[in-house]
């Protein structure tokens, strides 16, 4: 530091710092929704075996809710490494900076078959296609950030799809068998009462007989 102002090497320690805070902070963040997505599948598993689909969906929710903060945490993962990247590009640009500045002479001097103009106009090009690549990752970020800020709440066919996940099509098979079960519990049952009226009848038809035999 001289004359209390920061030099430019001490700026880029300090936001390298900050930046490797932040993935951190991103990483351990993203590894406690790991952990409480595998206790919520868990939950979900007894919910199924115990027969409560509603709670199940609730916690299916719950799990898409998760699995969407963890999409969010990899986009600003992503968003961070694009920062510390364009610190170290930055860097080392104006790096090249000063040596050029320091080859100004001798660049001054070099022969004409030294073709200067064609040099800078790679660089122009270079500048212009950075400035392009920086819009594209702005318009990404912009996408993500309005995707994600998307209400949590999901389709029937999510949430299923969640449950089915977690319980090998378990959930597809329970809203199906009950209904088949009852149809089926119903016309047994009535085949039943049925041949039981018909014993009932086949029997007072052989006592009716039986008074009128002489």
């Amino acid at each position: 530091m001289v004359f209390g102002k920061k030099r430019e090497k001490d700026i880029v320690r300090e936001q390298s710092r900050s930046i490797s805070r932040a993935q951190r902070e991103t990483e351990r963040e993203r590894s406690k929704l790991e952990r409480e997505e595998k206790k919520i599948k868990e939950d979900l598993k007894e919910l199924l075996r115990k027969g409560q689909r509603d709670a199940a969906k609730t916690l299916a929710k719950a799990l898409v809710a998760n699995r969407q903060q963890q999409q969010r945490l990899y986009a600003q993962r992503a968003q961070i490494g694009q920062v510390g990247s364009s610190m170290v590009v930055a860097r080392q640009t104006g790096e090249m900076a000063r040596n050029f500045g320091q080859v100004s002479g001798v660049l001054s001097k070099v022969n004409d078959s030294a073709n200067v103009h064609d040099f800078m106009k790679t660089m122009k090009e270079y500048e212009r296609q950075s400035n392009i690549m920086s819009t594209k990752q702005e318009y990404m970020s912009d996408a993500i950030d309005s995707a994600m800020d998307e209400d949590v709440e999901e389709s029937e066919e999510v949430v299923k799809a969640v449950l089915d996940e977690v319980n090998l099509g378990y959930l597809s098979r329970m809203e199906s068998v009950p209904n088949k079960f009852i149809r089926e519990e119903r016309n047994d049952g009535l085949t039943e009462r049925n041949a039981a009226g018909q014993d009932e009848e086949d029997n007072f038809e052989k006592r009716l007989a039986s008074l009128r035999t002489p």
